[in-house]
């Protein structure tokens, strides 16, 4: 392995105030990097800052310190907030990349965020979100979540819980698939939500021995860290700050990712 590709979520980028935000990081180191766009084929808005991939940058976040660990040229594609759809194409669009760059021999990580998470166009509110005739129908890309409301929405629209497990692991074969093709080997592991439905079609595909563990619908981060250090929950700051793992707890997992790897 010579270069390794890691993605995910904001268990993967990183996440204030888990992580210490730093719009002075210089990436200067000659090893570890970020993904031109975290690996979108155009710009974020919140990315017209320079320093906007690199905030984190300064953080032992896990791709760092695993990339630290193995010795090998490291690039984060983790995006905050992603969903698995985006994650899929972003990890797919960041090989083509590195490919280009003339890096062959990778190593792909991958980071899921939680099979709740939906990808949806939505039409902004007051402007015809359920069809009416208007002229300003203004929509934007947003997640939506099973059991969670947007004004106007109607029991119909909502998503079943278990049917984001199918939609999820059709994300995660679509990349599996991809990688399987292009002869890249990978790791696989869910961040901080266990899929509800283990028995769909999608995950019947799901090549069980490019997991962590041989639990693939568990919660692998998220778990290995509360039973590593016996916490009920994420109360205690050391390890968890707003919902999201510190420096301490992304270094525990980069040496248990190590472990499993090396």
């Amino acid at each position: 392995m010579k270069v390794l590709l890691t993605n995910g979520d904001s268990w993967t980028q990183g996440d204030s105030p888990a992580q210490k935000i730093n719009w002075d990081a210089k990436m200067d180191l000659g090893w570890y990097n970020i993904v031109p766009n975290f690996g979108r084929g155009h710009t974020f808005r919140n990315s017209k800052k320079p320093t906007a991939m690199q905030k984190f940058y300064d953080s032992d976040v896990w791709p760092k310190v695993l990339g630290r660990l193995l010795e090998v040229e490291t690039w984060n594609a983790g995006r905050l907030g992603d969903d698995n759809l985006n994650i899929a194409l972003s990890t797919i669009r960041s090989v083509e990349w590195l490919l280009e760059q003339n890096k062959k021999d990778i190593f792909v990580v991958v980071g899921w965020s939680s099979p709740l998470r939906v990808p949806a166009f939505v039409m902004h509110e007051g402007r015809g979100l359920l069809g009416q005739n208007t002229k300003d129908r203004k929509y934007e890309r947003q997640q939506i979540r099973p059991g969670y409301t947007f004004t106007n929405l109607t029991h119909e629209e909502y998503f079943n819980a278990f049917e984001t497990d199918s939609m999820n692991c059709s994300y995660i074969y679509t990349l599996q698939s991809y990688l399987v093709s292009k002869g890249i080997d990978f790791l696989f592991f869910n961040a901080f939500d266990h899929m509800r439905d283990t028995k769909n079609f999608a995950f019947k595909l799901l090549d069980k021995s490019k997991w962590v563990y041989e639990k693939v619908g568990y919660s692998h981060f998220d778990s290995y860290i509360k039973d590593k250090y016996r916490l009920a929950d994420w109360t205690n700051e050391t390890y968890y700050r707003e919902g999201h793992p510190t420096d301490v707890s992304h270094t525990a997992w980069a040496e248990e990712l190590y472990s499993i790897i090396a």
